[in-house]
């Protein structure tokens, strides 16, 4: 499941930059193209507990991957609406490591991981 979640990097880097565009926009009302960076995102992933999930030969990059892809992942089964990340994203607009980690609790409890 690790490698498939993975796999769907791709489209999942184009779906995280999206939502975080849509939530910057609803929260400062600025049309801007918004990038999250690995950092944010490897960040994210150790602090929402899923780190241990991939497995420790995973390096920043490819633990940055697997957040896209889940989220993508989430996003594809329904386990979670755009809607629903950008409201997440936008109660922390300020702190996006913070934003993103709420994000990926969120999907955690609901897959149970």
């Amino acid at each position: 499941m690790k490698s498939k979640i993975i796999e769907l990097s791709g489209i999942g880097d184009t779906l995280v930059n999206f939502v975080y565009s849509l939530a910057f926009f609803k929260a400062r009302n600025v049309a801007t193209s918004k990038r999250v960076s690995n950092d944010v995102l490897y960040r994210a992933v150790i602090n929402s507990g899923l780190r241990d999930r991939i497995g420790s030969r995973k390096d920043k990059h490819e633990v940055a991957d697997f957040a896209e892809g889940l989220i993508f992942y989430a996003w594809r089964k329904k386990i979670i609406s755009i809607e629903e990340c950008v409201e997440i994203l936008v109660k922390n607009i300020d702190d996006e490591v913070e934003a993103f980690t709420n994000l990926l609790e969120m999907i955690r409890r609901r897959t149970g991981w």
